[in-house]
């Protein structure tokens, strides 16, 4: 996250040095970037900023904390999306409903410690979902993050059971600000979101929670072709169940592979009046496709052998890729 530091802010140093220097602390760990109102300038002798730079004791401190602050600009013009800011003012009351929130030093310091609650319906394949699509520098920031406890995934078990946790925490301003939801559309055709998946996006937009909702039906439909046919051909057993289903899928039309149940098949969908999405599926290729392909989710853990990232974007998905991460670590 962003913090700005409104500049009179520094004149509370006497009486509370302590939070100050933790706010600062939060950019020398590279947690957070760390701004302030009047941007910083060294050669401003004259600012608020400097002068309680100069007071500080010992006096390496005003390099650490002048590094903090020009890495903070830096970091802002590499990444503009990174925008999501908080505005960390003098005082001893908080104003969390103005755009962007006007914090306490105590409030500020409280929210940049608290990790960032990445809320999944199944943490141990959505993670492994994530980290898969991702970027390897996005994917590395998102790992190390996790290591450090900056970040927690969160296993809530179904979009119902994620709807729960939502409005466990919908007059919580820190959980509000500390939580990032991704979920499943589970959309039989493009645009048409299910009731549920729907009904958990309007909730977060209605409380204020960040989420991503997958335009496809569900992670595993982000699993491209090149990635199945490797799986298929890594084991006899594999090959054989499901050799003619992935010729099959492949033959499908890029929609339709973005909506069809991978891991149940049409069958289950047809026994609830079925999609007119595959009305023109020929009778052999349905025959194939009535079953999926089971856990299939299993191979965004990558184990035995890689996703190659450029098998994703010839696959479409480079435009929802860059929209994940700049919903997800604007948040970090």
């Amino acid at each position: 996250m962003i913090v700005s530091i409104e500049e009179s802010v520094f004149n509370q140093y006497d009486s509370k040095p302590t939070e100050i220097i933790n706010l600062f602390s939060f950019g020398l760990e590279c947690r957070h970037y760390i701004l302030t109102r009047p941007i910083f300038d060294e050669t401003d002798q004259d600012s608020l900023i400097n002068a309680w730079l100069n007071r500080l004791d010992p006096p390496i401190l005003k390099d650490q904390f002048g590094h903090v602050l020009k890495t903070g600009i830096e970091g802002v013009v590499k990444e503009p999306f990174l925008d999501l800011t908080i505005h960390t003012v003098a005082g001893d009351e908080s104003k969390w409903d103005e755009t962007p929130p006007k914090l306490t030093l105590s409030d500020t310091c409280q929210i940049l410690n608290q990790p960032l609650r990445i809320i999944l319906e199944n943490s141990r394949n959505d993670l492994a979902f994530l980290k898969c699509i991702l970027p390897r520098e996005w994917e590395e920031k998102l790992s190390e993050c996790v290591e450090k406890k900056w970040v927690e995934p969160f296993n809530a078990g179904g979009i119902g059971e994620m709807k729960e946790q939502v409005m466990l925490f919908y007059d919580q301003h820190k959980e509000i600000l500390r939580s990032w939801l991704l979920f499943d559309s589970d959309a039989k055709k493009p645009g048409c979101p299910s009731e549920t998946s729907k009904a958990l996006g309007s909730v977060c937009e209605n409380y204020g929670f960040a989420y991503h909702q997958l335009k496809r039906r569900a992670i595993e439909n982000y699993i491209p072709v090149k990635a199945i046919f490797a799986w298929i051909y890594h084991s006899n057993r594999i090959r054989k169940l499901h050799k003619e289903r992935a010729k099959a899928f492949k033959e499908l039309r890029s929609e339709q592979r973005h909506h069809y149940d991978m891991k149940h098949g049409l069958e289950k969908d047809e026994k609830s009046g079925g999609s007119p999405l595959f009305q023109d599926i020929d009778p052999k290729s349905r025959q194939h496709l009535l079953t999926g392909f089971g856990n299939i989710a299993e191979l965004f853990k990558q184990s035995n052998f890689d996703i190659q990232y450029e098998w994703l974007l010839k696959d479409g998905q480079d435009s929802e890729i860059q929209e994940i991460i700049q919903s997800l670590f604007k948040r970090m």
